[in-house]
């Protein structure tokens, strides 16, 4: 029987020996854990700090600080960089219509003639464009022949 008790004994002791290792290493994970809470802590309050003292030197402007911040982290840069690519990504076409003979007039029938000569290519533009819209084919298809066109008389 004592064999049985000192066994009983042993076990328990280890036992006990392992709830306490288990114990001082849970204790040990609470104390990292609170000392790493605890840095950043002290992280974000010297980072408050220091945004307070930017924010005196920008005269307490708080768009003067935002502005600075941004040129700062290269806000600007990069948002000029990703504005590029887009563009480029577009492909855009650019058409300069200018059908002026140089003459100075402003009559109606001068504008009226330019802007007869501009909508040809400025439909293929937006065909271009907005696909699926057929507004050259469409504006092509019109009747022009004076005979196709009839008043009505009223």
């Amino acid at each position: 029987m004592s064999t049985v008790i000192v066994k009983a004994q042993r076990d328990a002791k280890q036992a006990e020996g392992e709830a306490l290792a288990k114990k001082t290493l849970a204790d040990a994970h609470l104390y990292e854990k609170q000392q790493e809470a605890a840095g950043i802590a002290a992280m974000w309050q010297a980072q408050a700090h220091g945004m307070d003292q930017m924010l005196k030197a920008c005269d307490n402007q708080p768009p003067l600080l935002q502005f600075w911040l941004a040129n700062e982290k290269n806000l600007f840069v990069e948002m000029l960089k990703q504005s590029s690519k887009a563009v480029r990504k577009m492909e855009p076409k650019v058409n300069i219509w200018h059908h002026s003979d140089g003459s100075n007039t402003n009559n109606a029938a001068s504008v009226l003639r330019d802007l007869v000569k501009v909508t040809p290519p400025m439909l293929d533009y937006l065909d271009q464009m907005l696909p699926g819209l057929n507004l050259t084919q469409t504006w092509r298809s019109r009747p022009t022949d004076a005979a196709a066109v009839k008043p009505q008389n009223p």
